[in-house]
């Protein structure tokens, strides 16, 4: 008996652009994509397609697709509906450009000695899986974040720092507490020491240290290291130590204390506890 799972996934932004602490641009986006799954006989057929999509078009296509014996040698999720959300204030354009306006106001009244750039954008998405064996998964996150660099006037630095802040809401005195502390941070600039110095990052889930996590993210996914691509490819369980036993990663599962989704995009529902890994 043949199980098959529709998929879709849509997205959408708005972002404004900011050059010289004034608003310079207005960007926006929206995307969808949709995909079939089918299992049958132990294999899977796959088809997809951006926009407006033919579903059944697209089931022709992934039986079809079934012709290339892909395994498949488990049984799909099934009998199951959960629907979460992580969602804070829904900006249209002009909701957007006002609010940014605002936090630029407010930036250029304390902080006359600088300029700034980079924007403020909204971020929505959203999953869908459904199955005819009864699944009925549901996803969907609305995010706002304000990032900017920060160029004090007359200096012959591109950069002099930079500051971000993101969450479910956003308004102006939390975008301006975020400032405040980053910049009584940067006016105070410490001695220079010589020597081996510890580096102190925010959580590797903060915007100032997401690109730390980057370098080494991939290599932990399981096709990475399945593949040999790994840096830590024959080092697991191997007893030799290769981060500081200061530094702890873990897999953030649960939906309730964090913006994660509840499922994975095979539509499987996973256990809320947080992996360490």
């Amino acid at each position: 008996m043949s199980t098959r799972e529709l998929i879709r996934a849509e997205s959408s932004s708005i972002k404004l652009g900011v050059v010289d602490s004034q608003i310079a641009s207005v960007r926006t986006q929206t995307e969808e994509q949709t995909a079939v799954r089918l299992m049958d006989g132990g294999c899977i057929g796959l088809a997809s397609a951006v926009g407006n999509a033919d579903i059944d078009a697209l089931t022709r296509a992934a039986r079809e697709a079934l012709l290339f014996e892909i395994p498949f040698p488990v049984e799909p999720e099934s009998d199951r509906a959960l629907s979460a959300q992580h969602v804070g204030d829904e900006h249209d354009v002009a909701s957007l450009l006002d609010l940014t306006e605002r936090v630029l106001d407010a930036l250029r009244a304390s902080y006359p000695n600088y300029v700034f750039s980079h924007g403020v954008e909204q971020n929505r998405l959203a999953w869908h899986i459904e199955s005819d064996a009864g699944l009925d998964l549901h996803y969907r996150r609305v995010t706002t974040q304000a990032a900017f660099v920060v160029k004090e006037k007359g200096s012959g630095n591109i950069i002099d720092t930079f500051v971000g802040v993101d969450g479910l809401s956003l308004d102006v005195d939390t975008v301006m507490e975020v400032f405040h502390d980053h910049m009584a941070a940067y006016g105070k600039p410490m001695a220079a020491k010589h020597g081996r110095q510890r580096v102190i990052f925010p959580g590797l889930s903060g915007m100032a240290s997401s690109n730390l996590l980057q370098l080494f993210r991939s290599d932990l996914t399981a096709r990475s290291y399945a593949s040999g691509a790994s840096v830590f490819a024959g080092k697991v369980c191997d007893g030799e130590p290769y981060f500081h036993p200061s530094l702890h990663l873990y897999e953030v599962r649960d939906p309730t204390h964090h913006r994660v989704c509840p499922f994975d995009m095979e539509g499987v529902v996973r256990q809320s506890l947080n992996l360490d890994i």
